[in-house]
């Protein structure tokens, strides 16, 4: 088609007039249009991670952000948390006493959480105490998350989760665990309140953090959403599965998940009362820059006393 036009365009030796010349242009060009363009496909889609296909990025979600807090106006946030000092249960050989501590802002404006130990000679070798940092106000089922970083010193742990006032549930959105060897583990629980003892571990993932390939001294973002069928867990957006990153699942019994239920955020940098001495003393930090809670309806109202 295109060499016949070509030809007729230079007119076969021939001469051609004006207006039959014009014609034939535009037959050539409608000609090459009608060709069709050619398709290129998109390139393949790069593989997903395990767990990314899950995300839970709460600006994005339809969930409603209730709560913010960055802890930047000391008269805001001392208003909305009340700080416990706490001692770690007592233990066979240790002495242990109130450390009247605080809770401020370091020098970066983060919130600084502290934990001591102290040795005292052969009689009481050491002292332990932690602080608590707890929200005045109560929260429910819904996205909760946190940014934090910790010292990971070891025989400490460096906590954030739930816990009702009544039943003792608790939901932990995470606990950087350091042992007494200096191994670093990220374990992600859910307790259920026991009348009279401490709260039962009901579901376990333990992560190590050389497999998770994180730096706990380094910010991290660390998630759970919590709805009333099933709770899940988030480090920097991906989810935590047990049998990848080598994770695993330490509990074997029924998983429970917490009916929605009033809840208080607690924020906590704290010794294991499992440790033993000697323990590395002295006042450690661990720093939080925010916390968030988002959900599909408003935080609920706790019975009166």
């Amino acid at each position: 088609m295109k060499q016949h036009l070509m030809q007729q365009l230079m007119g076969n030796g021939r001469k051609t007039s004006t207006p039959a010349l014009l014609g034939l242009i535009l037959l050539g060009l409608a000609a090459g249009c009608s060709q069709p363009l050619p398709i290129i496909p998109p390139p393949p889609p790069e593989p997903t991670p395990e767990g990314e296909n899950d995300l839970v990025i709460l600006e994005n979600s339809q969930k409603i952000l209730f709560f913010r807090e960055t802890f930047t106006d000391p008269e805001t946030y001392q208003e909305r948390w009340v700080v416990r000092n706490e001692l770690v249960d007592q233990l066979p050989g240790l002495c242990l006493d109130f450390r009247s501590s605080y809770v401020a802002l370091d020098d970066a404006g983060f919130l600084d959480l502290q934990a001591e130990a102290r040795n005292h000679g052969l009689a009481c070798p050491d002292r332990l105490a932690s602080q608590v940092y707890t929200s005045q106000q109560n929260f429910g089922n819904g996205n909760y998350r946190v940014r934090l970083r910790c010292d990971p010193v070891e025989a400490t742990i460096c906590a954030a989760y739930l816990l009702s006032d009544t039943t003792h549930d608790e939901i932990d959105l995470i606990e950087i665990y350091t042992d007494q060897n200096g191994r670093i583990w990220l374990w992600f629980v859910v307790h259920v309140g026991v009348p009279g003892k401490i709260p039962e571990e009901r579901y376990k993932i333990t992560c190590p953090a050389t497999g998770l390939g994180i730096d706990v001294r380094d910010w991290h973002e660390y998630e759970v959403a919590w709805s009333q069928n099933s709770i899940k867990f988030y480090l920097d957006g991906r989810r935590i599965v047990p049998g990848s990153n080598r994770c695993f699942e330490e509990t074997r019994k029924t998983p429970f998940v917490p009916q929605p239920q009033p809840m208080r955020l607690r924020l906590e940098y704290r010794y294991v009362p499992w440790s033993t001495p000697p323990l590395t003393s002295g006042l450690k930090h661990a720093a939080v820059d925010w916390v968030r809670f988002a959900a599909d309806s408003p935080p609920p109202t706790p019975p009166p006393p």
